[in-house]
């Protein structure tokens, strides 16, 4: 962004991304230097989560991340819109911020298998093997059919030099997932 075009870029942003959602009043004010956004909503937090999963879905991983930042700045604590920025940012390269997120996320879900999941890999990319197995394993405690905590458990096993241990999870993966040409 060239110096003094700060106001019309993220004005542009910020509505190109709140278009998408119908239910919000949007103020855009600024200058050169700083871009001030407001907006309110009659949706509850888990009304405003699901309005980024359209454009999780159709790939436009920036727009959704940036949708959930901004509903987060208003203080709200929803534990499926953290989990998912956690993992954008988790594939972004991002792990310290989305281990901060997911672990948020994971606290106020203790039932959320998938963030759990996404916490492991998180951890895995960290090379933290110990906690990405710790995470892995909760999720299989709460949700002992999800074929993507026993692939990256078996991987986490693999890196660990337990060959045998990543057998016998990567053939469960297999078998609730056969056509993951990964597991």
């Amino acid at each position: 962004v060239e110096e003094g075009d700060l106001f019309e870029a993220a004005e542009a942003a910020f509505s190109k991304v709140l278009n998408h959602v119908d239910a919000y009043d949007v103020s855009i004010e600024g200058d050169e230097d700083a871009v001030t956004v407001t907006w309110t909503s009659e949706l509850g937090s888990a009304e405003c989560a699901e309005q980024t999963l359209p454009l999780l879905q159709q790939g436009r991983v920036n727009e959704a991340a940036l949708l959930m930042e901004i509903l987060l700045s208003s203080g709200s604590e929803n534990g499926t819109m953290l989990g998912n920025l956690g993992m954008v940012y988790s594939d972004a390269g991002f792990v310290e911020r989305a281990i901060r997120l997911l672990s948020k996320s994971v606290k106020i879900m203790p039932d959320y298998a998938d963030g759990y999941v996404a916490l492991g890999v998180a951890y895995t990319r960290l090379d933290d093997l110990e906690k990405a197995g710790d995470n892995l394993r909760r999720a299989i405690e709460i949700d002992s059919d999800n074929p993507w905590a026993y692939r990256n458990l078996g991987v986490v096993y693999l890196r660990q030099g337990n060959p045998q241990e990543a057998v016998n999870v990567l053939s469960k993966a297999t078998e609730l997932s056969p056509r993951d040409d990964r597991a």
